[in-house]
């Protein structure tokens, strides 16, 4: 059989400075699906361990959690609905410092950690992590974080002008000497060995500094296709993000339910009605059976509300993709020569973004909230919804035949 194209995921690591506000958690975790993430690893959720939410979005139905008492630190990693994740094993830091899950995504074994340094003593820190899961990692093993230090004073710290080369603190010489011995890559430098890029921005110090990293075996370098550092509008941190390549991951396909709200819009119902006659007058013949007629017509119907969707939501997203672009621009001028791209610029932009993720966030919190309150005590959808067991994946990763042996199907 053919191979066909080769599957990707895209993993990435974030530190989003709290996600207790449902209007916040609703709008990153909605633009985290705008990137079309597949795995991330956040960090300083700051859900208390008492109160950790028990649902966070649609798209990404399975998260694990490591939580403090209060609500500090905190770290979290988050899988899409687009591929099935089967956990093995999962030890979270009651600190909530760190994470890790180990689990299958097809046939593949992962091993994910996400980890949140504290300010003072980073290099014991990470040492410390290092060792103490040594021996639970195997499969793929990737870790993000905020390791709250630059690995090259260098190059991964922004210097005010006419200032001398920054000399490797012992902090830093420790937490690459830890890196090595653990076999570990730093993706992004590996794939930008002399590039300037950042994550985050210390406005009393007017500095940037590289902190947040995706670490990987130097033996999976060659499977990884692309690391990049995403501006977000959302957290004081940016995104890093790397697209791993393997092979066929049973990739979940989505199940389409009608957007009742088409039928609310006069403009929609009257456009819906015209395709309607318009079908009908043309496939209407003598050769046409009227239930082949009735069949058919169900699924035209189905493509003419999809196409009509997806025309609604790029419209809707057109404008945040356009404040994103113009927020993206001024951030990298501003890295480039901070002096040449005032912050006042750079604030206007973010808060216009925010607005404009926070309006569409509210919108779906209402929308719910209404639905809850008008059917919550009714014979219903969505008492139907509640009631119903959870739709299992479809997708086959593997099948078992005689002689024993795995076939894994390419896609």
């Amino acid at each position: 059989m053919a191979d066909g194209p080769i599957a990707q995921l895209q993993i990435a690591s974030h530190n989003v400075q709290g996600l207790n506000s449902p209007i916040k958690r609703r709008k990153v975790l909605d633009y985290y699906k705008h990137l079309k993430l597949d795995i991330i690893m956040l960090q300083e959720t700051h859900f208390p361990s008492r109160y950790s939410p028990k649902f966070l979005h649609p798209h990404f139905p399975q998260f694990f959690l490591a939580s403090a008492n209060n609500k500090t630190k905190g770290v979290a990693i988050l899988i899409s609905k687009n591929h099935k994740f089967v956990k093995i094993f999962e030890h979270a830091d009651p600190e909530g410092r760190f994470l890790l899950v180990k689990g299958m995504v097809g046939d593949h074994l992962y091993s994910l950690v996400s980890y949140y340094a504290p300010n003072r003593g980073q290099a014991t820190f990470f040492d410390s992590l290092l060792h103490s899961l040594a021996q639970k990692l195997e499969g793929m093993i990737i870790l993000g974080g905020d390791l709250n230090a630059a690995f090259d004073q260098g190059l991964d710290k922004s210097k005010p002008p006419r200032s001398q080369l920054t000399r490797p603190t012992k902090e830093s010489l420790r937490i690459a000497k830890a890196i090595h011995t653990h076999g570990l890559s730093d993706i992004w430098r590996e794939l930008n060995p002399n590039k300037r890029d950042y994550t985050h921005y210390s406005s009393p110090h007017n500095t940037y500094a590289r902190i947040d990293h995706i670490l990987t075996p130097s033996s999976l370098l060659p499977s990884i296709h692309k690391a990049q550092i995403r501006e977000s509008a959302l957290s004081d941190h940016s995104i890093v993000t790397i697209t791993l390549k393997t092979g066929a991951l049973g990739r979940s396909r989505g199940h389409w339910r009608l957007n009742e709200s088409l039928l609310s819009d006069p403009i929609r119902v009257t456009e819906l009605e015209t395709a309607l006659q318009e079908y009908f007058t043309l496939n209407k013949t003598e050769n046409t059976s009227p239930e082949m007629l009735w069949v058919a017509h169900k699924a035209f119907i189905r493509g003419k509300l999809i196409q009509i969707s997806t025309q609604i939501k790029r419209e809707q997203r057109a404008d945040i993709l356009r404040l994103d672009a113009e927020y993206n621009k001024l951030k990298a001028s501003h890295k480039k020569d901070p002096s040449k791209t005032p912050s006042s610029l750079i604030d206007k932009a973010r808060l216009d973004l925010n607005l404009a993720l926070t309006a569409k966030a509210e919108k779906v919190i209402r929308w719910n909230k209404h639905k809850f309150y008008t059917q919550a005590h009714k014979i219903g959808p969505l008492l139907a919804t509640r009631l119903s067991p959870p739709i299992k994946t479809h997708a086959l990763p593997k099948i078992r035949i005689n002689p024993p042996r795995l076939i894994r199907p390419r896609y």
